[in-house]
């Protein structure tokens, strides 16, 4: 540890109070009595107030050592016996103040502060524009009210926002391509009247995912949907919603809903009770 001195404007024991930085935290006091007849005798003993629980008691080389002492004000006091073991119980005293270093100090805790409400802030304003984007791409299979909202009719859904306004155009499009397999970004785009890398930022700001991806989510909702109607086999659902491959069809949509088709119909093929 690299040593730190200090200077004093006089005699220490006329100094009522020290003042150190965070990097003078490790210190020691030289102590010494007054007392020569029988020195052999004496005895010294020392305490930080507001660091140890009780008096130490000074070897031989009489050094008081503290190190990595945290910041605060403290007291440090010394007292001293003579050789019939009588001690002076005034004892000699000083102030030691060790500062906080400054990423500590009450303005880095503000801006700190500063920085996590910013951060708040725009955590909340991310959480409400994924709830309103999950609002229009999901909805509730088990709720008639949710059958209700459907996809390839956006415009029966009351949006305020620019964001939401966008998605629900989106949506319209690429329901009403929805069994063209060929349908792709390209023409997503020119449907849109908005260049590709306009789309990509877009759908990336709102939705945090890219072009092909919002387009097959809402595909595999939409098969979702289907399914649990049971208005075809899984092939042709897969069809119907722009899959021409039923096998990648079926990884999608596990890799989604994190069962397979055939799954998702048991799990939602309610249980006919017997007469």
């Amino acid at each position: 540890m690299t040593p730190y001195s200090i200077a004093l404007n006089q005699c220490i024991e006329l100094v009522s109070e020290i003042y150190l930085t965070h990097k003078q935290s490790s210190f020691s006091f030289q102590i010494a009595t007054l007392n020569y007849l029988n020195p052999q005798k004496n005895q010294i003993s020392y305490k930080l107030e507001g660091y140890d629980k009780d008096w130490q008691k000074a070897d031989k080389d009489q050094i008081a050592t503290y190190n990595n002492v945290p910041s605060g004000t403290y007291t440090f006091s010394v007292r001293a016996s003579n050789e019939d073991g009588r001690w002076n119980t005034d004892g000699q005293t000083v102030k030691i103040t060790i500062k906080k270093p400054l990423w500590l100090s009450g303005w880095a805790i503000f801006i700190y502060l500063l920085i996590v409400s910013i951060c708040a802030f725009y955590a909340h304003e991310l959480v409400h524009k994924l709830r309103l984007i999950n609002s229009i791409l999901s909805f509730n299979i088990n709720d008639k009210k949710a059958q209700i909202c459907n996809l390839i009719n956006p415009s029966s859904i009351a949006l305020e926002s620019a964001d939401a306004q966008f998605l629900q155009k989106a949506l319209q499009i690429v329901e009403e391509n929805m069994a063209n397999h060929d349908f792709d970004i390209n023409q997503f785009c020119e449907k849109m009247n908005l260049s590709r890398s306009q789309i990509y930022r877009k759908i990336n700001a709102i939705a945090g995912v890219s072009v092909s991806e919002f387009i097959k989510e809402v595909r595999l909702k939409r098969a979702a949907q289907l399914i649990q109607q049971k208005v075809a086999n899984i092939s042709e659902i897969a069809y119907l919603v722009g899959f021409n491959d039923p096998k990648y069809f079926g990884r999608c949509f596990k890799q989604m809903f994190g069962v397979s088709p055939i799954h998702y119909i048991d799990q939602n093929d309610p249980i006919t009770p017997i007469n």
